[in-house]
C-alpha cells in the first residue's frame, strides 16, 4: 500500500521553506497524524526527505519510542504469521506487511543509530543493533536502503578497528549504486573510501580516489553537502593556504548542515594551528563547541575539547588545557565511548612529554597501546610509538626505544607515506646519535631530510638539519656543520615565506567569504521578494479557478435558456463569458512572466548546465521550482495533468536524474 498522506500531513510534507526535514517538522508531523500506522508513515517520510540534525537528544527521544513500537508490532505479526503458516503447512516466507514493517524499522533504526553515534559514539551494546540492521536490510529487498545501511555500518567497522570489513561493505554498496544507477550512492561510497584510506594514512590511494571523485562530479549531480565533503578531503591533501580556501568554500556549501559545519570548523582549526595562528584556531574550535552544544553532539564535543587542550599546550596555557582535558575525559567516561577516552589519554601523554615528565608520558602511551582498537589504528599507534621513542631516548632507555622502532617499521610496511617516513627516520637518527653511532645517525637523518622535503614538511627537515649540524660539529667536520646550519636557515626563511603566502591566501579567502555573505544576504532578500510574488500568483490561480467555475455555471444556465425568445440574453451572456476567459488567459501569461523575472539567476544556471533543454522544459523547471502541483501546472499551460507527468518524465531523462533523486529537491538546490 503506497504512502498517501492526509491533507494536514501534506502541508508539512510540501513545506516550501526548506527541502530538509528537521526534528521540529517531524514532531509536528507525528502530532498531526492520527493514523494507526504512524511508525510506517514516519519511516517513509524519513526516506523521502533528507534529514538534518538540529538537536540530537530530542531526535533520539522522538525516534526511540517509534522504533520500539515497530519492533513490538513486527514480533507480534511474525508470531501470527508463523502460527498461521504452521497450521496451513505453507512456506514461512515473510508476508508483504511483515516486509513493510521490517523496512520501516530498518529506516528508523538507521536514523536513530546515526543520531546516537553523534550523541555518544558507538558503544559495545550497539553490536546487536548493527547485526539486526544488516540482516533486515538484506531481507526487505530495498537496494537503496541496503546501500545506506552498508555505508553507515562501514563506519562502525572502522571504529572497531576492522578497516578490511568496512571496505568490503563499501564495495557492496558501490555495486548496488551501479546496479540501480544511483549517482548519489556511488559518490557517498567514493567519499567514504577516501576517508578510510586517509584516516589510515594511505595518502597515495586517497589522492587516486580524489581524482576519481573529481571525474565523477563532472558527469553527475551532487548535493551541496557532498561537494563540501569533497572540498574538505581535497583540503587535507593540499597545502595549508589552499586548504583553508577550500574549507571556507565547503563552509558555504554546508550552511544548512550543522554537523558538517562543526566538522569544517574543526578542520579549519587544524589548518590555522599548522600556521601557528593559535588565536584563529581557538576561535574556530570555540565556534565548533558552540554548535556541538546546540546539537547535544557530546561525542564530537570530546574531540573539540581535546584539540583545544592541544592548542593551549602549545601556547603554554596548561591550566586551560588541563581544564579542557578534564571536561573531555568526564564526558567520554559518562557516555562510555572508548575512542574518545583513547584520544584524551594520548593528549595527556603529550602534556607530560612537553613538561619533561617522561616516565608519566611513557605510561600514558603504553596505556593507549594496550587498547586493541587504538593499536589497530595505525596512525595513532605510530604517533604513540614515536613519542615513546623520544621519551626513551631522553631517559637513556635505548633498548626499549629500539623495540618501538621495530614496531614502527612493521607499521611502515602497511603505510607508505612520506609524512610518516620523515618522522620515522628522524627518531632513528636521534637514537643512533644518543648511542654514539654517528655514521648511522647521519645516514638516517639524511633519509629524514629527503622524505620531509618530499612531503613538504619543513619543520621536520629543520630539526634533521639541526641534528646533522650538531653531529658534524662533534666529528670536527666544521664545513659540513656550517652547510647544514645554512640549510637550516634557508628552510626557516622558506618556511616564513610560505607562511606569509598562506596568510595572503587566508586574507583573500576571508575577503571572498565577506563578499559571499553580502551576496547571500542580497540573494536572500531577492528570494523573499520572489516568494511573496509567487504567493500572489498562486492566489491568482485560485481566483482563476473560481472564474472558470463561474464560466461553467453560466454556460449551463445558457444551455437551459437557449430558446427563440431569449436571444438577447444569450448574446449578453456570451460577452460576459468572453471577458472571463480573456481574464483567465491574462493570469496565465502574467504567471509565466513573473516566474521568469523572479528568479533570473536560476534560469541562467539552468541554461549553462543543461544547454539541451527546450524552452518548454525550462518553463516547466521554473513552475516545479515555484512549488506548483501537477494540476496547477496543467491549468497554467492549458494541458491535461497526464501530459504534465509525461513532460516531467522526459525532463528527468534530460537532467540525468537517478531514481532516488527528487526533481523538486534537485531544482531547489541548483
Amino acid at each position: 500500500m503506497p504512502y498517501s498522506p492526509t491533507k494536514r500531513e501534506k502541508r508539512i510534507l510540501m513545506n516550501r521553506s526548506s527541502e530538509f526535514l528537521t526534528v521540529v517538522e517531524l514532531k509536528q508531523f507525528i502530532e498531526s497524524s492520527r493514523s494507526n500506522i504512524l511508525p510506517i508513515r514516519v519511516a517513509e517520510l524519513l526516506r523521502d526527505r533528507p534529514f538534518v540534525s538540529t538537536n540530537l537528544r530530542a531526535e533520539i527521544e522522538l525516534l526511540a519510542p517509534i522504533a520500539d513500537e515497530l519492533r513490538a508490532k513486527l514480533e507480534e505479526h511474525q508470531k501470527r504469521h508463523h502460527s498461521r503458516s504452521r497450521r496451513r503447512l505453507t512456506s514461512e516466507r515473510p508476508s508483504q506487511h511483515t516486509t513493510r514493517l521490517m523496512a520501516s524499522l530498518c529506516q528508523i533504526s538507521l536514523q536513530e543509530l546515526t543520531c546516537s553515534f553523534n550523541y555518544h559514539g558507538f558503544k559495545d551494546e550497539s553490536v546487536e543493533q548493527f547485526h539486526q540492521l544488516l540482516q533486515m536490510s538484506a531481507t526487505v529487498g530495498d537496494p537503496k536502503l541496503r546501500a545506506d545501511v552498508l555505508i553507515f555500518t562501514s563506519g562502525y567497522q572502522m571504529w572497531k578497528g576492522n578497516p578490511a570489513e568496512g571496505l568490503d561493505q563499501l564495495d557492496e554498496a558501490y555495486n548496488i549504486g551501479r546496479t540501480i544507477q544511483s549517482s548519489h550512492i556511488q559518490l557517498e561510497v567514493l567519499i567514504s573510501r577516501c576517508q578510510v584510506y586517509m584516516h589510515q594514512g594511505d595518502y597515495d590511494v586517497g589522492k587516486e580516489l580524489l581524482s576519481e571523485i573529481a571525474t565523477f562530479l563532472q558527469h553527475n549531480p551532487a548535493t551541496p553537502k557532498q561537494v563540501g565533503m569533497v572540498k574538505i578531503l581535497q583540503a587535507l591533501q593540499g597545502k595549508t593556504g589552499n586548504a583553508i580556501t577550500l574549507m571556507l568554500e565547503a563552509l558555504k556549501m554546508t550552511r544548512d548542515y550543522p554537523l558538517s559545519k562543526m566538522t569544517i570548523f574543526y578542520s579549519l582549526a587544524q589548518q590555522y594551528y599548522r600556521l601557528k595562528k593559535y588565536a584563529q584556531s581557538l576561535q574556530c574550535i570555540q565556534r565548533g563547541i558552540r554548535i556541538a552544544r546546540q546539537l547535544h553532539a557530546r561525542n564530537n564535543l570530546i574531540f573539540l575539547y581535546e584539540y583545544a587542550a592541544q592548542i593551549y599546550g602549545d601556547i603554554e596555557q596548561y591550566d586551560k588545557g588541563n581544564r579542557m582535558l578534564r571536561k573531555g575525559m568526564k564526558l567520554a567516561l559518562a557516555i562510555g565511548a572508548p575512542y574518545p577516552v583513547q584520544l584524551i589519554t594520548m593528549q595527556q601523554g603529550n602534556y607530560a612529554l612537553k613538561a619533561g615528565d617522561y616516565p608519566t608520558a611513557i605510561a600514558h602511551y603504553n596505556q593507549l597501546l594496550e587498547n586493541k582498537a587504538a593499536k589497530n589504528n595505525l596512525r595513532m599507534s605510530f604517533f604513540a610509538r614515536r613519542c615513546i621513542v623520544e621519551a626513551c631516548v631522553e631517559l637513556g632507555r635505548y633498548s626499549e626505544a629500539s623495540e618501538q622502532i621495530a614496531e614502527m617499521e612493521n607499521i611502515l610496511n602497511v603505510i607508505h607515506s612520506p609524512i610518516v617516513l620523515d618522522h620515522y627516520f628522524l627518531q632513528i637518527g636521534r637514537l643512533h646519535h644518543r648511542q654514539g653511532n654517528l655514521e648511522l645517525s647521519i645516514k638516517e637523518l639524511q633519509q629524514s631530510v629527503f622524505f620531509a622535503e618530499e612531503a613538504g614538511n619543513i619543520a621536520v627537515a629543520i630539526k634533521a638539519h639541526l641534528e646533522l649540524a650538531e653531529i658534524h660539529e662533534k666529528k670536527g667536520d666544521l664545513r659540513q656543520a656550517l652547510h647544514h646550519m645554512k640549510e637550516q636557515s634557508r628552510l626557516q626563511r622558506e618556511q616564513s615565506k610560505q607562511i606569509a603566502t598562506e596568510q595572503l591566501h587566508i586574507t583573500q579567502a576571508s575577503i571572498e567569504v565577506e563578499q559571499y555573505r553580502k551576496e547571500a544576504h542580497r540573494a536572500r532578500k531577492q528570494r523573499q521578494k520572489a516568494e511573496a510574488e509567487l504567493e500572489e500568483l498562486t492566489l491568482s490561480l485560485l481566483e482563476k479557478k473560481e472564474l472558470m467555475q463561474k464560466v461553467r455555471s453560466e454556460a449551463r444556465q445558457l444551455m437551459a435558456d437557449v430558446e427563440e425568445q431569449h436571444l438577447s440574453a444569450v448574446s449578453k451572456t456570451l460577452r460576459h463569458l468572453m471577458n472571463y476567459v480573456n481574464e483567465g488567459a491574462l493570469i496565465n501569461k502574467e504567471t509565466l512572466l513573473h516566474l521568469r523575472s523572479a528568479d533570473e539567476e536560476f534560469y541562467r544556471r539552468l541554461r549553462e548546465r543543461f544547454p539541451d533543454l527546450t524552452n518548454g522544459q525550462t518553463r516547466l523547471c521554473g513552475l516545479i521550482r515555484a512549488g506548483l502541483t501537477n494540476s496547477d501546472i496543467a491549468s497554467v499551460l492549458h494541458i491535461a495533468p497526464g501530459s504534465v507527468k509525461q513532460q516531467r518524465y522526459r525532463l528527468r531523462k534530460v537532467l540525468s536524474l537517478g531514481i532516488d533523486t527528487r526533481l523538486e529537491t534537485f531544482l531547489a538546490m541548483l
